[in-house]
């Protein structure tokens, strides 16, 4: 397994790499979200499980998964991860979300 880490700012930071058993595979991490979300985690994808069952608070589309994996370095030069994270802090359903239940984890 190979995982790398890229810090986008001082809130989202971004894991990826490749694992031999689920194969390429992205999360992003903002810790804002930390006291609602297990880890901060708003998005976590894997090839072997695909984009219908990720991990997806950030709505970022197939189109956006495609380009990740095929360009990860260039990881947010436009801004949308970041902004999508910060459109999921300020939306209504981050803020209906209930406080983390140690019990359901």
């Amino acid at each position: 397994m190979s995982r790398n880490t890229r810090q986008i700012n001082s809130y989202v930071g971004i894991a990826y790499g490749e694992d031999h058993a689920v194969g390429k595979f992205i999360q992003v991490f903002d810790k804002r979200t930390k006291s609602k979300i297990e880890e901060g985690c708003v998005f976590d994808f894997d090839e072997l499980f695909g984009f219908a069952n990720c991990t997806n608070f950030i709505e970022l589309t197939k189109t956006d998964i495609d380009k990740i994996i095929s360009n990860i370095y260039s990881l947010d030069n436009d801004g949308r991860i970041s902004q999508r994270c910060l459109d999921f802090i300020n939306s209504e359903k981050f803020e209906q979300m209930s406080l983390l239940d140690e019990e359901n984890f």
